[in-house]
């Protein structure tokens, strides 16, 4: 889960700093940087819990002290304050889909490629918490816990994060309303009586 989330992270960073080069160049470019940042700050969370709750042994190394919580952190400050990227919450959906298909790849790492490239004695899970093989009562309850208990929680409160980011929303509705009185006092051209033509 942490090389996929990293994985995420490092592409929604190149999203960005495209969007802050080619600012409204691609809509398409804009919409998926939101949709990722949403992602790799939820997914990334998830991440850095698991990690220093579940499996961290003690040790602090630069590489897992990046990967459980530095990345993350460079996310948020880059989507949060730099970009003010707006949440949305219906993402929380994308965050369900990358958690399916990493169901999919921890049932079939453990219980059909049963190969593990950190060392570990009593099974080949990734994740202690997560063993398929041996305790699959244990890793569905996880899993099931972790993505629609814990996961909709976090992008709850990303949301709520990034709602004091919005300042266009509230200056683009004042800017309809106000477009709407205008056009109420303001003749319209169209309905304009043509003058008279006298023969």
């Amino acid at each position: 889960l942490t090389r996929w989330t990293v994985i995420v992270q490092i592409i929604y960073l190149f999203l960005s700093f495209l969007g802050t080069v080619l600012p409204n160049e691609n809509r398409i470019i804009t919409k998926l940087t939101w949709v990722l940042f949403s992602l790799s700050a939820d997914i990334g969370l998830v991440v850095v819990l698991i990690f220093w709750l579940a499996v961290w042994d003690g040790g602090l190394r630069y590489t897992n002290t990046m990967e459980h919580g530095g990345i993350f952190g460079c996310i948020l400050i880059d989507g949060l304050i730099l970009n003010r990227t707006p949440v949305r919450i219906k993402h929380v959906t994308v965050g369900w889909i990358y958690a399916f298909f990493y169901l999919i790849w921890s049932v079939l790492q453990n219980t059909v490629f049963r190969y593990n490239p950190e060392p570990d004695e009593d099974d080949d899970a990734i994740y202690d918490v997560m063993k398929w093989r041996v305790e699959p009562l244990r890793a569905t309850i996880t899993f099931a816990v972790q993505t629609f208990g814990l996961l909709p929680l976090i992008h709850l409160g990303l949301w709520a994060l990034s709602l004091p980011g919005r300042h266009y929303t509230r200056e683009a509705e004042d800017l309809e309303i106000r477009n709407e009185k205008e056009s109420y006092f303001e003749p319209n051209p169209s309905f304009e009586l043509a003058p008279a033509v006298v023969e």
